[in-house]
C-alpha cells in the first residue's frame, strides 16, 4: 500500500549488509552482504525473489548495480572480481571481470548515458 512501511519477512543474509540498491524502474532492490551473498527483492511486495550464496567464492559481496533494463546485475566482491548475473537464470555468472585476489574493498559504479544508442559503462574501484 502506498505510504506504508513494509518490512521483509525474512532476511536471507547472515551478516551485515554492505549495500542496497534500487533498480532503475524502482520495482526491485538488490542487497549485498558481508556473508558473501546477494539477494533480490520485489520492492512493491517486499518478497524475496532470489538469494545467491557464495556469489564471490564465499568472500563479502561489497556492491551491486543494475543494468538499465534491470535484467542483469553486476556485483563486486572482496575477491577482486566483478561478476555479471542474468537475473532470469541465476545459476552461474554470465561474465567475470578481474583476477581473483584478496582485496580490502571493491565497488561497482555504473555510468549511464542519456543517449539511447550509447552503452552503459562500468568503473571498478
Amino acid at each position: 500500500a502506498t505510504g506504508q512501511l513494509q518490512t521483509v519477512s525474512k532476511n536471507p543474509h547472515t551478516a551485515a549488509l554492505s549495500q542496497a540498491t534500487y533498480s532503475p524502474d524502482g520495482r526491485s532492490v538488490v542487497t549485498t552482504s558481508f556473508d558473501g551473498s546477494f539477494a533480490l527483492f520485489d520492492s512493491t511486495t517486499s518478497q524475496q525473489v532470489l538469494h545467491k550464496t557464495a556469489a564471490h567464492s564465499g568472500v563479502p559481496v561489497t556492491s551491486a548495480v543494475f543494468s538499465r533494463s534491470a535484467m542483469t546485475v553486476l556485483t563486486c566482491g572482496m575477491d577482486g572480481v566483478a561478476r555479471l548475473w542474468d537475473l532470469r537464470k541465476v545459476k552461474d555468472e554470465v561474465l567475470s571481470l578481474g583476477v581473483p585476489k584478496k582485496t580490502e574493498y571493491r565497488i561497482c559504479l555504473l555510468y549511464t548515458s542519456d543517449a539511447a544508442d550509447e552503452e552503459d559503462s562500468v568503473d571498478l574501484r
